[in-house]
């Protein structure tokens, strides 16, 4: 992760993802959408359309550019000051469209973050 300059619409990040090909077949991927949520508040998004074809049982480095909704980390704030809790939620959403036959791919990781 790696901040970027501070836009008018807040702070940005780029991150480096490896993203592994367990199958034969290539897979040539149009583009990533994705978002991370806590508590339900989606605080980071971004997509990319500058993917690398990813070979059959090989690795690649996809590179990312995030966002941060800086109205939700106010509010997520807010709702923190409110609610004593020692864990938070998160979620992990992404898109990935295929070039291509393949349809397209929906991901979701979801789990609770401990704060003690």
């Amino acid at each position: 992760v790696k901040s970027l300059p501070m836009v008018d619409s807040g702070p940005r990040f780029r991150i480096v993802l490896r993203i592994a090909n367990p199958n034969a077949q290539a897979l040539d991927i149009a583009g990533i959408s994705y978002g991370i949520a806590l508590l339900e508040r989606e605080l980071v998004s971004g997509v990319t359309n500058q993917v690398p074809t990813i070979a059959g049982y090989t690795e690649e480095q996809v590179t990312l550019d995030a966002g941060v909704n800086l109205l939700e980390v106010l509010k997520l704030l807010g709702s923190l000051g409110r609610a004593r809790s020692d864990t938070l939620e998160y979620r992990f959403t992404a898109k990935i469209d295929f070039r291509g036959l393949l349809p397209t791919q929906y991901v979701e990781d979801s789990g609770v973050l401990r704060l003690n």
